[in-house]
């Protein structure tokens, strides 16, 4: 896997979701709280002993003329968005000397070829080590990291 330039701190990484599929978000009635599940995350397996999960970089959505809405389609209808920072700094409490396995670099997608869209432009990564024990758990502290962003 050949990354690319990881995202600044600041730039937001964007997660599309389903918001009525309920292994990817959750919604409490009772305490009004809502957030992403891990679910909503896939992870591809490379040959270097990484692996991936699409997502896109906020802050090159303007240079290709793009707004969030453009990112959607259906049924993933709803976005979720974690700064590049905080991803970073995602970390097990119970795991001793953790240190974050998660890094977000870009990814685009070629220009000028039939089928992409040109959100793909946009296209990033989360990126982390395969061999973590309990990924599901490194996953689910992930998603705490998101929130529910309103696309307008």
């Amino acid at each position: 896997m050949v990354a690319g330039d990881p995202l600044p701190d600041d730039d937001l990484a964007l997660r599309r979701f389903d918001p009525n599929e309920k292994k990817s978000w959750s919604f409490d009635e009772a305490s009004k709280t809502e957030r992403l599940r891990s679910g909503a995350f896939r992870f591809d397996a490379y040959e270097d002993g990484t692996a991936g999960c699409s997502v896109y970089q906020r802050g090159a959505l303007p240079r290709l003329e793009l707004r969030v809405a453009d990112c959607l389609e259906a049924p993933r209808t709803a976005m979720a968005a974690a700064a590049a920072e905080a991803i970073r700094a995602v970390k097990r409490a119970n795991v001793p000397d953790a240190v974050s396995p998660f890094d977000v670099v870009e990814d685009p997608y070629p220009h000028g070829e039939e089928g992409v869209h040109a959100r793909d432009g946009a296209h990033a990564l989360i990126l982390h080590r395969q061999d973590l024990p309990g990924n599901d758990k490194w996953y689910r502290e992930l998603a705490k990291a998101f929130y529910r962003l309103e696309v307008v």
